[in-house]
């Protein structure tokens, strides 16, 4: 047990100083936040939250999705069903067998009688301009939105960018305000 936290342990440290040195040659501008797939990981899947699994299969099966259902690059919400006052989480999972890009970015928009438009509990930036790099069978950090307290039950999403070869592609997790706790 010991030797598999001391693989994580030189895994993560490596992944930080792959980013640090594309920053300092100028290839990739300098995280301005951090990734949070690394807090705090507990030993067995079952024990770690949505956040801290590293595989986007993992995440899939936390969620209880079939591992193999994936396909392309999704954005997942960590649960369907939120309450005012909770944090709604989605992060990138990446199925494919290349690398994409993403930064911090993200907004929240709400369903309703005109279709989809941005919330105004959305937040709105400024945007440091970062991006972070999404391996093959990787899940990315976490996209964390407050609920207010005071916010209308109804049908919610995050959209976030998402770069993969020349595109930048829009991804979509949905998750439904209900009243109560």
């Amino acid at each position: 047990m010991e030797g598999e936290a001391k693989r994580k342990a030189r895994s993560k440290l490596l992944g930080s100083l792959r980013l640090i040195s594309l920053a300092v040659v100028g290839l990739m501008p300098a995280l301005t936040w951090t990734p949070v797939i690394d807090e705090g990981i507990a030993s067995g899947s079952s024990s770690r939250g949505f956040c801290q699994i590293a595989l986007a299969e993992d995440v899939l099966k936390r969620l209880g999705q079939k591992a193999n259902s994936g396909k392309g690059i999704q954005l997942a919400s960590d649960r369907p069903k939120i309450a005012p006052g909770e944090v709604a989480r989605a992060r990138f999972l990446n199925f494919t067998s290349g690398s994409a890009f993403y930064g911090a970015e993200f907004k929240i928009q709400r369903y309703g009688p005109e279709g989809w438009s941005t919330d105004p509990s959305s937040p709105d930036g400024p945007w440091k301009q970062s991006l972070a790099k999404l391996a093959p069978s990787q899940a990315g950090h976490c996209y964390r939105f407050s609920i207010p307290k005071d916010q209308s039950p109804g049908l919610y999403r995050f959209i976030a960018t998402i770069q993969s070869g020349s595109a930048d592609n829009f991804k979509l997790a949905e998750f439904r305000v209900r009243l109560g706790a």
